[in-house]
């Protein structure tokens, strides 16, 4: 869901860029919307992978030994911790090629 977000997201950012250089503005706008919103989903997914992951943990623990259940939970949130990482990680290239198409969008003037 992360790779899937990230990639719509460059895909509809650089849609937005060639949009505002041909001056389409109102579908530059639009594509650039989009852009935004699947950056932000590609982050988002992080999130709720980190908080599918901690659920798996704690159901796991349930039934783990005593002694290591503070280690194994402890290792089993740094795994989950990675989700977020990654989220961050490729919702990052399509949050600033879409901010870059909405400047182009403001700066570039109206098509006559």
């Amino acid at each position: 869901m992360i790779l899937l977000g990230a990639l719509a997201g460059i895909g509809a950012a650089f849609v937005a860029i060639v949009l505002a250089l041909v001056r389409q503005r109102t579908f530059a706008r639009i594509a650039a919307a989009i852009a935004v919103a699947l950056s932000l989903a590609a982050i988002g997914g992080g999130f709720a992978g980190r908080a599918r992951g901690r659920s798996v943990v704690e159901e796991v623990l349930a039934s783990v030994d005593p002694d290591v259940r503070d280690e194994l939970r402890a290792q089993g949130y740094r795994e989950a911790q990675s989700c977020v990482t990654l989220g961050y990680e490729l919702g990052a290239g399509p949050a600033v090629l879409s901010c870059i198409g909405l400047v182009l969008v403001l700066v570039t003037p109206p098509k006559r």
